[in-house]
């Protein structure tokens, strides 16, 4: 689902701008608000890579599949729930932006 909000965004000309975990070159995982600065930002691949779990370094094949095969969906936005165990999707920005609010982000 999350891949096909990419896909959409990339489709309607918007920027992607998401902010899941980032691995930071160091290796810790860590979750911010705050812009990434240059230095989480430094590749610590040659490649760039999809988000996977930092403990293993490679994504899952599940991960693969939906970036090259991502749902049929017509949302443009989401948000991680504030129960953290699942996201709420929606094309309507004032739906997103009211689902982030109550999610507390």
């Amino acid at each position: 689902m999350i891949a096909s909000v990419i896909y959409n965004r990339i489709r309607a000309g918007m920027p992607c701008r998401s902010t899941p975990p980032c691995s930071t070159p160091w290796g810790s995982p860590r979750r911010t608000s705050r812009s990434p600065t240059s230095r989480w930002r430094a590749p610590t691949t040659p490649t760039r890579t999809p988000v996977c779990r930092p403990a293993h370094r490679q994504p899952s094949r599940d991960s693969l599949v939906a970036a090259l095969e991502p749902a049929e969906t017509d949302y443009l936005y989401y948000v991680l729930e504030a129960d953290g165990r699942k996201h709420f999707f929606t094309n309507d920005y004032d739906e997103f932006l009211a689902a982030k609010s109550e999610a507390g982000r």
